[in-house]
């Protein structure tokens, strides 16, 4: 039974840590229900370029340099 250390902290035990998918450094959440239990998740972290991917899904039909020069106003 892990114990809480005088920085009230805790160590999370190796099982759980294995079905989280959780090592150092990673953020995980603690939400308590309404009866005070504990629920733990991993919080998920997006990529810093998660939100352009399928951005140029529309342009599937041009090559990437197509693209960039449509971007930097050249036109053949």
């Amino acid at each position: 039974m892990p114990r809480l250390t005088q920085k009230s902290q805790v160590t999370i035990p190796k099982s759980v840590r294995q079905i989280l998918d959780v090592s150092p450094g990673d953020e995980v959440e603690f939400q308590v229900t309404s009866e005070n239990q504990i629920i733990l998740t991993r919080s998920v972290k997006s990529s810093a370029f998660s939100k352009y991917v399928g951005l140029l899904a529309h342009k599937s039909d041009q090559s990437s340099d197509q693209i960039v020069d449509a971007l930097r106003g050249k036109t053949e």
